[in-house]
């Protein structure tokens, strides 16, 4: 059945290079087995597959959804048992592309559907994908095309008839997003604390089109320039946060990453921190690496960030999610600076020889470290509720440098 897929631009260049890739999707992920294609592979005469599929998928009994019927048991080393020596997969070899499951079948590939239609977009957690994504240097864009692609796993769906306020105007408050997030005559610091000013006057203001009016005016007349210039910089606020939750998230993963772990420890020395780090010293290090190191190198590599945006609104039906508006817009903005704060100390660590690659590799483990994890997310979110810093003001202290 042919599809009208909405996609970046960047989809039509994507493809897996399998036991090639630097990350492998086959290890360490949890890999869940939908029910058709479990039941499939019962029926499958072949004896050394069989075997397998007996020793290694079991039933999930814990779910109810036909997507996580089944899992597959990794090996002790956290690699696919039907992943072989080349990396190349088994399952694929042995008994074809088309008993792959759902969900090894469509990664990195995500799909939503709004209204009637069918949106696709690429999930940074791949390597491939990242480098697609993030270096690009142009505004992204996004195309129309006729696909037969099979789509058997929409993770958001979107009902712009709906009787809900946001849903009504989806589509304005999205195009105005990411018309913002693309507008370069505006740092990404300025461009996320007006989006957040914008977001909150649409809660407030009932005429979403005459929000939007004044906003774009105002951009375009430089009428917020001022204000963000003035801007006082509370970082110490800030860094105790975010090292909190840096913290918390390697105390309490005991499966964690290694190459993710890696990364926290060198943006620690980079830094100058421990555990029972003074609050003057860690700005005072921070100061220094953002300075000496990253600022003169993210001034001519914002695009990375800005796609990174584009593609996180994109991805996510911004702004109709599971969440209210505000609360959506602060879980973008503590991913934004938990990625920020990792390469601001990366940069002091790696001093000279930082780098866009090194850039874009932190990015994709923390995609697949930190933004997979939706418990993870949630305790974020919630942490800065209960210590009440999601007023525009607390949110502004995360962004602003």
């Amino acid at each position: 059945m042919q599809n009208i897929i909405l996609t970046p631009s960047y989809t039509k260049e994507f493809k897996c290079i399998g036991g090639e890739c630097e990350d492998s999707c086959c290890i360490g992920w949890r890999v869940f087995i939908d029910k058709n294609t479990f039941k499939n592979y019962k029926r499958i005469y072949n004896k050394e597959f069989k075997e397998k599929v007996d020793k290694y998928i079991k039933r999930n009994r814990h779910s109810t959804k036909e997507n996580s019927y089944a899992q597959i048991k990794l090996l002790e080393n956290e690699r696919c048992p039907f992943l072989n020596n080349k990396n190349l997969c088994e399952v694929f070899i042995n008994v074809g592309e088309h008993n792959l499951s759902k969900v090894c079948t469509e990664y990195p590939r995500i799909y939503n559907r709004i209204d009637g239609n069918i949106e696709k977009s690429l999930t940074l957690s791949c390597p491939v994908a990242a480098k697609k994504i993030l270096l690009n240097k142009e505004l992204m864009e996004f195309d129309e095309i006729q696909s037969n692609e099979k789509i058997s796993d929409i993770i958001n769906y979107v009902d712009t008839q709906s009787n809900k306020y946001i849903n009504k105007y989806f589509w304005k408050i999205r195009i105005f997003t990411i018309d913002l997030l693309q507008n370069r005559n505006y740092s990404i610091e300025d461009r996320l604390i007006i989006l957040g000013m914008f977001y909150k006057e649409i809660i407030e203001n009932s005429n979403v089109d005459d929000v939007i009016k004044k906003f774009k005016n105002r951009i375009l007349n430089n009428v917020y320039k001022k204000f963000l210039n003035d801007i006082s910089q509370l970082q110490d606020i800030k860094l105790h946060i975010l090292t909190q939750i840096i913290d918390a998230k390697i105390e309490n993963d005991i499966n964690i990453d290694k190459e993710f772990l890696e990364f926290y420890y060198k943006t620690k020395t980079g830094l100058g921190y421990e555990k029972e780090h003074q609050e003057i010293d860690l700005v005072k290090g921070y100061n220094l690496c953002y300075k000496k190191y990253y600022k003169d190198f993210i001034l001519h590599k914002e695009y990375i960030m800005e796609n990174f945006l584009v593609n996180y609104v994109f991805q996510n039906t911004f702004p109709v999610t599971n969440k209210k508006l505000f609360d959506e817009y602060i879980i973008m903005v503590i991913n934004y600076a938990l990625i920020k704060v990792h390469l601001v100390g990366l940069s002091g660590y790696y001093k000279e020889k930082f780098s866009e690659d090194i850039v874009v590799k932190f990015i994709q483990k923390f995609s697949k470290v930190v933004m997979h994890n939706s418990n993870y997310i949630e305790w974020i979110f919630n942490s800065i509720k209960d210590e009440k810093l999601d007023s525009m003001a607390h949110i502004i202290i995360f962004i602003k440098d």
